[in-house]
Parts: structure tokens; sequence; C-alpha cells
């Protein structure tokens, strides 16, 4: 099977992870290509077929989002792709015009909350809604949580729940030492920083003798700082991003905290790990957190904050050595190692492609909008398109009365905006008549005072002719004078 996987970002995270295990396994009996806009320098994605230079942004304009589309387009034929894998996040909406251009399969992945709730600018959030009606052919999603979510949107999705593949092959029982030191594997970016903060704080307080972070990311430097300004140098250091945990943290560490993917390849090495989400630590995993946190990719926000006090006596235990009720790799193996993976090509088979030839007509009326440049995601011209397909077709009426309502406010801005500029115009006119009567009055006073400075020239003129005159006739009379 030929298979396009089609992603806004290949940098380092958990995303990443998944393509990686989802492309080291599969490669070998199928054909993978990669559509990228941000690829990492050092990726690992070795002998694949990659196709850079895409746009894939927010702020994509209409001609660059048009010239997506059809590269995407080019590339489904020329590799005789199959089907499209989708993931986050502008990297979905050309996939899902590309697709139907080409009758071709598309199914997107849900990481996190994130892929479900970051399109919220004009045309993005209603044209994903209506992508899970018409343009997604089948949703996998790694928690179960997002399943119900999708499921309002369209109840007769084509949705299924693949939890976060981990290749226990690749990722094998790691020698655990203990001495205190724990790894925190986490991206260092904004919504994580919070938690991190919040672990690097209190790792006196929870029996951490040293904490090594393993990451990279936006919040990189704010990280940095706090841990300088706190003096926290000696018992913390920050090594970086891994791309190979295995064999960074053998021999080395007494435990992991993480959260989601991070934390399943925690349990696979054999580490105790401690959960941390959503700017909490939730605590140690032991068998009755695993089991709630399975079906969530042990991601949540419904999972309570830790006992501060008890989490240290235990990881003080474990410290000692005492770590029996953390040893969970088998149950891991069990729920998310390479037989997940396996499951994929069977489903990928049974997928229907669901053509909607209303597609070909919004993207053909997409290209001659006249302002190209203008952006694609925030175009009114686009929205309008947009709304004629989706009161056509969609059957959630959540979403056509939204945008029924986000219509007439965009009219009656339109009418506003007319109104203030007319009356701006006429304000301007006005304006400008009073300037030119201003000027009229100016250039008026401006001629009077030329004539009365000319008169005060001529006074000038005619007083000093006096004075020169009678300095003359005072001059003769002493030449007269001395002449006698």
């Amino acid at each position: 099977m030929n298979i396009l996987v089609v992603t806004e970002n290949y940098l380092k995270g958990g995303l990443e992870t998944r393509i990686k295990t989802f492309y080291d396994f599969l490669k070998k009996s199928n054909k993978i290509v990669f559509a990228v806009k941000n690829l990492s320098d050092t990726h690992d994605l070795q002998d694949a077929t990659i196709y850079t230079g895409f746009h894939f942004s927010w702020d994509s304009s209409i001609e660059e989002f048009v010239s997506d589309v059809e590269r995407l387009a080019e590339i489904i034929e020329s590799e005789n792709i199959d089907i499209v894998s989708a993931h986050p996040f502008y990297s979905t909406f050309p996939a899902v015009i590309a697709t139907q251009l080409t009758n071709t399969k598309l199914y997107y992945t849900v990481h996190g909350r994130l892929s479900l709730t970051l399109a919220k600018n004009l045309v993005d959030g209603p044209f994903q809604h209506f992508a899970f009606e018409y343009g997604f052919d089948s949703i996998f999603s790694v928690s179960e949580r997002y399943i119900g979510y999708v499921k309002n949107i369209n109840y007769e999705a084509d949705i299924h729940f693949i939890p976060n593949y981990v290749d226990e092959v690749r990722y094998t029982r790691n020698r655990i030492i203990y001495n205190g030191r724990w790894a925190l594997i986490s991206r260092i970016d904004y919504d994580k920083l919070e938690e991190i903060i919040k672990i690097v704080s209190r790792i006196k307080r929870l029996n951490i003798k040293i904490l090594d972070i393993y990451g990279a990311g936006n919040a990189l430097d704010e990280l940095k700082n706090y841990i300088v300004h706190h003096e926290l140098t000696a018992k913390i250091n920050i090594l970086n991003y891994s791309d190979n945990l295995n064999r960074d943290l053998d021999g080395k560490y007494t435990g992991i905290i993480a959260t989601g993917r991070g934390a399943i390849e925690g349990i696979l090495m054999g580490y105790p790990v401690i959960l941390c989400g959503y700017g909490n630590i939730n605590g140690l995993i032991d068998k009755k957190l695993y089991e709630r946190a399975k079906s969530v990719n042990f991601v949540s926000s419904e999972f309570a904050e830790a006992d501060y006090d008890i989490l240290g006596r235990q990881i003080e235990k474990i410290n000692a050595g005492n770590v029996k009720n953390y040893s969970l790799r088998d149950l891991a193996i069990k729920d998310f190692g390479r037989q997940n993976i396996e499951k994929l090509i069977p489903i990928y088979e049974e997928i229907e492609h669901k053509s909607l030839s209303a597609y070909v007509n919004f993207f053909e009326q997409i290209k001659i909008i006249d302002s190209q440049k203008d952006n694609f995601y925030f175009s009114v011209d686009v929205f309008n398109l947009l709304f004629d397909m989706v009161s056509k077709y969609s059957h959630n009426s959540y979403l056509t009365e939204y945008m029924s309502l986000k219509r007439e406010m965009i009219e009656k801005n339109r009418e506003l905006q007319n109104q203030f500029d007319s009356e701006f115009t006429s304000y301007k006119e006005s304006l400008n008549i009073a300037k030119s009567d201003l000027m009229q009055v100016i250039d008026t006073y401006r001629q009077e005072l030329e004539k009365a400075h000319y008169k005060i020239d001529i006074l000038s003129n005619i007083s000093l002719a006096t004075l020169i005159k009678r300095d003359i006739l005072k001059v003769k009379k002493r030449l007269g004078k001395k002449n006698d």
C-alpha cells in the first residue's frame, strides 16, 4: 500500500515519535511518502521520500493555500497514493481538498485536545467541523475521550481508538539505578511550563536528589532562567531532546516523570513513572492509575493533584529499591505494543472514500477570488463559498446556525463599515471645503500683510532719505563755515 503522511511539523515530540514508529514498522512492506512544512534538520526518517516547501500555516494567503492543494494532488497522483494520513494542524485543510480532487482515501489522527480545538478563525473552525462530516473518511484517536467529541459532530463518523503504539523491541527494559536521580521527559513549551516548574520547585520535598530534563521547546529560556534564579543549577540539568531514550537513560536513573506517550515509553523501559499533565503532578503510576489513564493516552485534566508529602515518601521508598508496585511493562506491551500497528493495514483497506463533488467547485471558485493575497483563513470570500457548501450538505445544525449567524454579523459589519466610510467621506469633503475657505482667508491675510510691509518699507525709505538729506545739509553748513 502507498501511504502519504501529511503533517505541518516533524520536529521533536510525541506526534513525531508516533509517526516514526508507524514508519519504521510499515516501511518494509509499504511505500511511505511524507509532505511536511517544518522538518527537523536532524530528522530520523532514513531513506524516506520527503516533500517539503509547503506553507501549511494559519497565515497562508489564498494563492499559497491553492498552491499547497495542487502540489499535494500532484504528489498523490505521481506517487500512486492509496491513502493519505493527515496530522495537525494546518496541513489538514489542503489535504482534505487534495484528496477530494484525486478521489483518494483520507484519515485524520487526533493526537490531543488541540487537534480538535486549535482552529478558531473565520474559515478554519467551520471547515474542520465540516471535514468531520465530509472530508475525513476516517478518524483515528489516541484517546477514547475524543471519540465522543467527534460523534457529537457526526454520529455516523468512522472513528477508531488507536492508542499511541510503542515498539517494545525498540523500548527494551532498562537497568534501574537506585541513586535518587530522575529524568523528566517533556516538550519545554509554554503549555507544559507550569507542570515542569511545579516539579522543579519541589524536588527537595519529593526526595529527588538530581533531576535531568530531556526536552526542547519555545519556553526553554524561561525554564533556564527560573532554575538559575532559584539557585537550582546544582540539582537540575537540562540535557536537550533525546531521539534515543533507551540508550540515554539506561543505567542512570531511578525513575521517569512524563505525560502522554513519554509515560508509556517510561513504563515500557521498566521505570517507575510519575504522571503529570495539564499543569498538575498526578502521582506515581500504579495499576489503578494505569487502568484509568490508558484509555486517555495518559493525559487528563480530571486526574487529581498528588499529595506531595505522600508522593515524597513513595519516591523515598523507590530510591531504596522498592519498585514492585510500579513495574508495568507487560501491561504496556499488551495495550500499546506492536500489535496495535499491525491493526492499521486492515483498517486502511476497509475505509471507504466519501466523495463530495462540491469540494471541486469550492476549490475552483477559490482560485478565481480577486484578492489572492488575502489570508485564506480570514477571507470573507472564502467563508461565503464555504457557507454555500456547508448549508447545502451539512447535517450539523449547530454548524449551519453558527455560520449563518456569522454571515449575518459579517453583513452587518459590512453595512456599518459602508456607513462609516460614507460618513467619513462626507466629513472629509466638509473638511476639505472648510480647509479651502481657511486657505482663502489666509491668502487674503497674507496679501494684506504684504501690502502693509510694502507701505512700511516705503515709509522707512522716506524716513531714511529725510535723515540723509538732513545730514547732508549739516555737513554743507559745516563746510561753508570752514571756507569762510
